[in-house]
């Protein structure tokens, strides 16, 4: 009984970390079309336009594929965080399995 609320605590700490990730995401993506709008008015008055286009193009590319990889990297880690408490709850399922079936051999030959 004693690990069940590690685990949930556990759990709670997983979607914590979920919840966070998508609000960091969707703050990302609105404050990045503003940046980049705004970004991409500095550099038509500097570079023209169609150069202007083509960095703030790089740009988002290299700013999608940094939180695509922090996305990833947060995803992983929540799956092995994941599968390590199956892992633990499953040892602790077994054991309590065993405790059980040694009580009731013992009650049985008693």
């Amino acid at each position: 009984m004693r690990y069940s609320p590690v685990v949930e605590k556990k759990t709670k700490i997983n979607e914590k970390h979920f919840f966070s990730l998508y609000i960091f995401v969707i703050y990302k993506l609105i404050i990045m079309t503003i940046t980049t709008i705004e970004l991409y008015r500095t550099m038509t008055e500097k570079l023209g336009e169609s150069n202007a286009k083509i960095m703030t193009e790089f740009i988002e590319t290299k700013i999608d594929t940094h939180l695509e990889n922090k996305k990833e990297a947060i995803v992983l880690e929540l799956q092995s965080k994941i599968a390590e408490a199956k892992v633990d709850l499953l040892r602790w399922t077994f054991g309590f399995f065993i405790v059980i079936m040694l009580s009731i051999v013992g009650l049985y030959f008693k």
